[in-house]
C-alpha cells in the first residue's frame, strides 16, 4: 500500500510539473525577456516611437474638492475617455489643477485639466512593445503604493505576478523532488545543484563585499 501511495505521488507530481510549467511558461518568459531589456541598455529604445505625443483637448465637469487626489483624478479621467494605471498625480493650487500621468503598456498619457476652466489638455505617446514588456516587469511594484492597482487590467496582472512566482517555486519544489526520486539522475543532479549554488554565493558575496 505505501508503494501504492508512493507511486500515486511520484505520478501527480509528475504530471503538475509538466502541465504547471507548460501554464507557466509564457509569463516566465515575459519577465525573463524584460529582465535582458533591463540589464542591457541597447535594447531598451527598440520599438519605441519617436514621434511626437499627440495632443487633444477635452471639456470635462470639475469634480468635488476631496482629500484624495485619486479620486479627484479618476473622475476627470473617466470624463476624458482615458483609461489606464494612474502613474502620479500632482495637484496644484494656483491655477487649480491636477496633473496625471496615466500609463499603459507600450503607451503614456499626460493629462493636465484645469479644474477652473473645466479643459484638460491631453497628450498620448507611444513608447513601444519593448517597454511595454519592462511596464509589465515593474508592475505591480511599492512605488507610490496608493496609486497601484488604480486599472483593473494591471490589478489582474499583479495576481497573475504573484501566481507566477508562488507557481515557480513549485516547479523549483517539484523537481527537486523528482530528482531525488530517480536515483540515475541523483549524482548528476548534485553536481548542478553544487554547481548553481556556487556561483549564486560568489555573485552575492562579490557584489555585497
Amino acid at each position: 500500500m505505501a508503494k501504492g501511495l508512493s507511486t500515486a505521488i511520484y505520478r501527480w507530481t509528475r504530471d503538475l510539473h509538466l502541465y504547471v510549467g507548460l501554464a507557466v511558461g509564457p509569463f516566465v518568459l515575459v519577465f525573463a525577456i524584460s529582465a535582458i531589456f533591463f540589464t542591457h541598455g541597447w535594447f531598451r529604445g527598440g520599438g519605441s516611437d519617436s514621434a511626437a505625443a499627440a495632443e487633444r483637448v477635452a471639456s470635462f465637469t470639475a469634480p468635488p474638492e476631496s482629500e484624495d487626489s485619486l479620486v479627484m483624478a479618476k473622475a476627470v479621467l473617466r470624463q476624458v475617455g482615458v483609461a489606464g494605471e494612474v502613474g502620479f498625480v500632482r495637484r496644484h493650487q494656483e491655477p487649480a489643477r491636477l496633473s496625471i500621468l496615466v500609463e499603459t503598456p507600450g503607451k503614456n498619457v499626460d493629462v493636465d485639466a484645469d479644474l477652473t476652466t473645466g479643459l484638460a489638455t491631453i497628450g498620448e505617446k507611444r513608447v513601444g512593445a519593448w517597454n511595454g514588456l519592462i511596464y509589465l516587469h515593474k508592475r505591480p511594484g511599492m512605488h507610490n503604493a496608493h496609486l497601484r492597482g488604480s486599472w483593473f487590467p494591471m490589478r489582474l496582472w499583479g495576481w497573475v505576478a504573484d501566481a507566477t512566482v508562488y507557481l515557480t517555486l513549485f516547479l523549483t519544489a517539484s523537481g527537486v523532488y523528482l530528482w531525488l526520486v530517480l536515483r540515475a539522475t541523483r549524482r548528476a543532479g548534485l553536481l548542478w545543484l553544487g554547481a548553481g549554488i556556487l556561483t549564486f554565493f560568489t555573485l552575492v558575496c562579490a557584489l555585497v563585499a
